[in-house]
């Protein structure tokens, strides 16, 4: 473990930290790493958690099956990116499952603890609730945008939306993302098929360029990224 606590000192649960501070936090929370080999599912809906997870490498796909058998890709999580907090806090059952979209690293934390029937009194205590207030605030106001605009937007402001956060996350004109196909759709609430026709136009209209994950932005479309800089649905802070 002490060989990433300089990585850790990044992860928003662990800003404005001491190493000594983050090593007494770790030991508190009963930190440890769990290997995830890929499609494994590890927590699934109607599990009561008492760990939040953060993702050290690797992609952890979060989604939900429906009566009817359809499953629906609710949040990707990443690297340095964390998930279960709400629940954990809440005492609430998930209603998500969660599973590895490729061989993982997970850190996963005991946060009842720190925080489980007792007053807050410790500086290092006081700061991690704060880093986990800011935490959970910044997901609910992620999820409340990604919401309004799934109402409101079309397939391709939807594809738009996706491609111009990725593409600042990277970076750079060419970058790849996470999903394939079926999986993008999923995540944007949007028929594959109407997707895969909206992605060929913006190619013939020399917006983009596209193979498989594989994305490269035309002049037009890192100008319109530039203007119109998304909001926070994935970034890395979240």
């Amino acid at each position: 473990m002490d060989g990433l606590i300089n990585e850790i000192k990044t992860y928003t649960l662990f800003q404005n930290m001491e190493t000594d501070t983050i090593k007494f936090l770790l030991k508190k929370m009963n930190a440890h790493i769990v290997s995830v080999s890929s499609n494994t599912l590890f927590w699934s809906q109607n599990d009561v958690v008492k760990e939040i997870g953060i993702v050290i490498e690797g992609v952890v796909y979060v989604d939900r099956t429906d009566e009817n058998g359809i499953t629906c890709l609710i949040d990707v999580i990443r690297r340095s990116e964390s998930f279960g907090e709400a629940f954990v806090m809440s005492h609430q059952p998930l209603n998500t499952d969660y599973h590895t979209a490729q061989d993982s690293r997970i850190l996963f934390l005991d946060i009842t603890k720190v925080f489980c029937n007792k007053l807050i009194s410790e500086p290092s205590e006081i700061c991690l609730l704060q880093n986990l207030t800011a935490l959970i605030a910044r997901k609910a106001y992620s999820n409340s945008k990604r919401l309004i605009d799934t109402v409101h937007r079309t397939t391709r402001q939807r594809l738009q939306d996706y491609l111009s956060r990725e593409y600042h996350i990277k970076g750079e004109r060419s970058f790849s993302i996470p999903l394939n196909r079926q999986e993008l759709a999923d995540y944007l609430f949007v028929d594959r098929s109407a997707m895969s026709k909206e992605l060929s136009k913006m190619k013939a209209e020399g917006m983009l360029n596209f193979h498989k994950k594989e994305f490269e932005f035309f002049d037009s479309m890192v100008i319109s990224a530039k203007e119109n800089p998304p909001g926070k649905c994935n970034d890395p802070e979240r």
